[in-house]
Formats: structure tokens, sequence, C-alpha cells
């Protein structure tokens, strides 16, 4: 029975892998089509939540860009810190907390309580060599996350990474092709005058201004809400 049991774990996370493949290449907006992967991932796996952060331009902070199942107070709970915040997974190797609620690698114990949390799974997310941020799952239940899921997590992980890039080299290409056709060159600077439209004359914390340049950069629509 135990073997008929792993077979069948191991075929629904190969059906959520191919579907998250056809979330992350689809033509929905790349917010929309995270959130369709993280759905996939949580629902694979057994667990009621997942979470995707980036780091910021200083490497000391995780800015939120996409989750599914958790609550909105709880995503907007706080700045995460990189050191505190499940930080080994920044050094590159998958974390497990078993209980959130004590577990000191967790900057926000009593929030994840607040929000039912007990067991937490992360993983990096990488481009190329370097550690860009991380996918997390959060379980209501107490989850001893064994190798086969933490391998699955990883590949999710991995695609939500080259998901990132290519969207974000598919809109340098098309404001290459525009610009020629202007005889302008776009620049790093210049390369998104709609985000420029978008930004606020002055933003509630300095984190916000981070972030939103953070989205820009992977090209993520967004909105700003003091």
């Amino acid at each position: 029975m135990g073997r008929k049991k792993a077979m069948l774990d191991t075929d629904a996370c190969y059906q959520a892998l191919v579907k998250i493949a056809q979330s992350l290449n689809s033509a929905l907006p790349l917010r929309q089509s995270l959130h369709l992967a993280l759905r996939s991932a949580a629902k694979a796996i057994g667990v009621s939540g997942c979470a995707l952060v980036l780091t910021d331009s200083s490497k000391k902070h995780l800015l939120h860009v996409s989750s599914y199942g958790l609550g909105d107070w709880y995503v907007k709970k706080g700045l995460l810190d990189g050191d505190k915040s499940v930080g080994d997974v920044l050094i590159g190797g998958p974390v497990t907390v078993l209980d959130a609620e004590k577990d000191p690698r967790l900057q926000y114990g009593d929030q994840a309580r607040r929000a039912g949390i007990t067991s937490v799974l992360g993983v990096p997310l990488r481009h190329k060599d370097e550690v860009i941020g991380a996918l997390r799952a959060y379980s209501h239940e107490r989850k001893k996350f064994n190798k086969a899921e933490i391998s699955f997590f990883t590949s999710v992980a991995d695609a939500c990474a080259v998901a990132l890039e290519n969207a974000r080299m598919a809109d340098r290409l098309e404001e290459y092709r525009s610009a020629s056709n202007r005889s302008v060159i776009p620049t790093e600077k210049n390369y998104s005058v709609t985000a420029e439209l978008r930004r606020p004359a002055q933003f509630a914390h300095p984190s916000e201004e981070d972030f939103t340049k953070l989205l820009d950069f992977y090209r993520i629509d967004w909105l700003y809400e003091p």
C-alpha cells in the first residue's frame, strides 16, 4: 500500500508541474500566472498556502511578490529581514520549520500562530548562480517535509525564477524593437515610461520604493497603496 501511495504522490506532483509550466508560459499577466503556479504547488504537496519573495537591492530584505492561500493581513505583516526570516534559504539550501510559533528562524512567529500556520518549507529562488529570493510553503498542520516534496518544491522555484527572467527579457526585447523605430536606445532608467507615471511623489517607507523598482525590473504590474 505504501508503495502505491508514493506512486500516486509522484503522479500528482508531475501533473502539478505540467500545470505550473502551462501557467508560467501562458499569456496571462505575470503576477496572475505566478499565483496559479503557487496554487498548483500548494495543492500538490497538501499545504494551505505558498508565497514567493524576492531580495531587494541590498540583499537585506525580502519583498513579497505573489502568494496563494494567505490572508492579506499576513502578507502585509511587516518588512521581512533577510537574516531573521528563514535566512538560511538565502545561503542556498532548503529550510524546514516544524513549529512556526516557537522557531527563532521565523521572524513573525506570533503572526504565524494567528494565521494558523504550524510548519514552513523554504527553498531558494535562483537566477544562474545567484539566490534572488525564496519560495515558501505554509502548512496548518505539523508537517515534516520529505525529500520528494522538497525536490518538487525546488523545481517549482526554478520554474518561477525562469519565468521572472523570461518576462523581463521578453519585455526588454519589445522595448528595443519599439525604440529602434524611434531611434531611441532604451536604458535601465527609461525602460518603463508607464512605471514612472505610476510612481508617487513620495513613498511611506523607503522599502516600498525599492519594492516597486524590483517589480518594474521583472515587469510585474503594481498599484501603490500607501
